[in-house]
């Protein structure tokens, strides 16, 4: 029986079609996830058992990505808890992990579904509050915001953060939120961490809590 050679070599760019796949498959990539419309999921997180949010909590770090991408786009979900855990939330803003939060200019501004204005943060520091008096425990709260580091060298009032929230306001209803940061001081090197940290309300437990997160590079 004469024997057939073959060569070793890989598959031809776009030799691979639709219906040499199953689509009904789960595929599990390892590296960058890689999107034709120029957005990259770069990170994700999802706690598997509650977490201490009492103190700063460092979600994502995506220094190793800020060479390649200006604008980062990022969606979380949190379900707190806590017994009698009503709460504020605050975020935070770094250059490094580790390092020292950025000080910025802030502003929370949105209504209650009673029609009522709803402010949790304006001024400056290095805390910026998105949730007033959430409700909790397991009622979810959820961000989708972008973090942009400009043009210039000095990324001092040339990176900021902003989006939009929905939450629970305890004793109210819903309440739908924008939120804005821009960077006054210690942002040279851009912003490249995103922190949490939880208040308690009229209670001292422990914040404890479920974060869900995915966080995106955009070209």
């Amino acid at each position: 029986m004469a024997l057939i050679k073959t060569r070793s070599r890989g598959i031809a760019d776009n030799a691979v079609g639709v219906s040499a796949l199953d689509l009904t498959a789960n595929y599990t990539f390892t590296g960058t996830h890689k999107t034709n419309n120029g957005m990259d999921l770069l990170l994700t997180r999802s706690d598997s058992s509650a977490v201490n949010y009492n103190n700063d909590t460092e979600i994502f770090d995506f220094t190793s990505y800020l060479s390649t991408y200006k604008t980062f786009m990022y969606t979380l979900e949190i379900m707190p808890t806590s017994p009698g855990g009503n709460y504020h939330l605050w975020q935070s803003y770094k250059s490094t992990a580790g390092g020292s939060r950025i000080t910025g200019r802030t502003i929370t501004n949105g209504r209650t579904d009673n029609n009522s204005n709803n402010t949790p943060d304006t001024g400056t520091g290095d805390y910026h509050r998105i949730f007033y008096l959430a409700a909790g425990p397991g009622i979810a709260g959820y961000i989708t915001g972008y973090i942009v580091n400009g043009q210039r060298n000095d990324a001092d009032y040339d990176a900021a953060a902003y989006g939009i929230t929905n939450y629970h306001y305890s004793g109210v209803g819903q309440a739908t939120n924008t939120f804005s940061f821009a960077a006054s001081g210690g942002a040279a090197s851009g912003i490249g961490v995103l922190g949490l940290n939880l208040d308690q309300v009229s209670h001292s437990n422990d914040m404890t809590a479920y974060v869900k997160a995915h966080l995106w590079g955009v070209k």
